[in-house]
C-alpha cells in the first residue's frame, strides 16, 4: 500500500540509520577529508548524500513499481545487466550439465548468504522428490549440502545471462539484479526472502505473475516441493514471463545511463571512455552529479569513500 505508513517509515528509518549507523561509521572518515579540502562539517549522510540533485537514475523499468515518492529529477532507466565475462572460471562442468540433461532448476541465495545450508538442502530434496536436475550458484562450498546426487551441480560462479535461459525456474532470495536475470532469462521464479527490500521484491513477482514466493519458515518446514511443482507447471505464467521479457531493453537502458553522464559532462575531461561499460566505472571514480539505484536499497560506503572530496558526494549503486 501507498500510505501515509509507506512515505513516512522510510525516513524514520534512514534517520535512525543515519544517527546509529551512517554518521559513527563514516564520518570519522570523511570528515578529515572535508576539513583538508576546506569544507564544513556535515552529518546525515544519507539523508544529504542519499539523492543526488542533478539526476536519480532508477535502475529498474516502471513496470515493476515505483516508489511512492520520488524526486523530480528521478527517472527510470531500466534493469542494467552485467555479467562480468572477463572471468577465467573454469565452466567446463557447468556447460557438460547444462547439455547432458532436461532444463535444470536453478537456486542462489546471493553472494552474501552465509546461513543458508539449511534452505538449499530443502531445495535439493524438493528437485529430487520432483524429479528435477538442480544447479545450485554459490561462491561459499560450506552453504551447499556435503553429497549431492549426479543430477545436482554446484558452481561457485555462473555467467547468468547465458545460463539462465537454460534452466527451468530460478529459486532465490528477491536481490534487484537476480530477479532481472530471471525476467531476462524467460523462467518463472520462486522468490524465498530474507531482509532488506527482497520481502517488497518477492510481492511485486507475485503480482507481475512471473512467480510465487514462499518464506523461508516454510522452505523448512518442506513446502517447497508444492509451490515448484505449481510453477513449473503453470503455462499462464511462462506467458507472462515471455509478455514481460520482451519489455525489457537492456542495450537502451544502457544507452540511456550513458547518454546522461554525457550530458553530465561525467568522465575524464568530459569524454567517455570507449566501451559500453566503462562509463559505468567512471561514474563510480569522478562523478558528483548522479546517483544510479536499483531496486534494493543499500548504501555502498566503499564506494562513497571514492567522493568524499566533492562538496557534495552521492552515492551510485551500479547492479551487477
Amino acid at each position: 500500500p501507498e500510505g501515509l505508513i509507506v512515505r513516512w517509515l522510510p525516513g524514520l528509518a534512514y534517520r535512525l540509520i543515519d544517527r546509529r549507523i551512517a554518521d559513527p561509521l563514516v564520518g570519522p572518515l570523511v570528515e578529515p577529508l572535508r576539513g583538508e579540502s576546506g569544507l564544513p562539517a556535515t552529518a546525515r549522510y544519507l539523508d544529504g548524500w542519499w539523492n543526488s540533485p542533478d539526476r536519480v537514475l532508477l535502475a529498474f523499468p516502471r513496470w515493476f513499481g515505483s516508489p511512492p515518492s520520488l524526486p523530480p529529477q528521478a527517472v527510470h532507466a531500466g534493469f542494467l545487466f552485467h555479467d562480468d565475462a572477463g572471468r577465467c572460471d573454469d565452466l567446463g562442468a557447468l556447460h557438460r550439465f547444462l547439455a547432458d540433461g532436461p532444463p535444470p532448476v536453478a537456486v542462489t541465495l546471493g553472494s552474501a548468504m552465509r546461513h543458508g545450508r539449511e534452505i538449499l538442502e530443502r531445495v535439493v530434496q524438493a528437485c529430487v522428490g520432483l524429479g528435477r536436475r538442480l544447479l545450485i550458484l554459490s561462491k561459499d562450498p560450506a552453504q551447499v549440502p556435503a553429497k549431492l546426487l549426479p543430477t545436482a551441480l554446484h558452481v561457485g560462479w555462473a555467467p547468468m545471462g547465458e545460463t539462465l535461459p537454460r534452466c527451468a525456474a530460478l529459486i532465490h532470495h528477491g536481490g534487484g539484479g537476480t530477479l532481472a536475470r530471471a525476467f531476462q532469462a524467460v523462467i518463472p521464479q520462486i522468490v524465498v526472502p530474507f531482509c532488506h527490500d527482497q520481502p517488497d521484491n518477492s510481492e511485486r513477482v507475485t503480482r507481475l505473475g512471473a512467480g510465487r514466493w514462499i518464506g523461508p519458515g516454510a522452505v523448512l518446514r518442506g513446502r517447497l516441493g508444492p509451490v515448484l511443482r505449481a510453477v513449473l507447471g503453470d503455462f499462464d505464467m511462462r506467458d507472462r514471463c515471455h509478455a514481460l521479457a520482451r519489455q525489457i531493453d537492456p542495450e537502451a537502458a544502457l544507452e540511456m545511463v550513458t547518454d546522461i553522464a554525457h550530458h553530465l559532462g561525467l568522465g575524464r575531461g568530459g569524454q567517455a571512455q570507449h566501451g559500453r561499460w566503462a562509463v559505468a566505472g567512471e561514474l563510480l571514480d569522478e562523478a558528483a552529479n548522479i546517483t544510479i539505484v536499483g531496486p534494493e536499497i543499500v548504501a555502498p560506503f566503499a564506494d562513497a569513500m571514492r567522493l568524499v572530496q566533492h562538496p557534495k558526494p552521492n552515492l551510485a549503486l551500479l547492479q551487477h
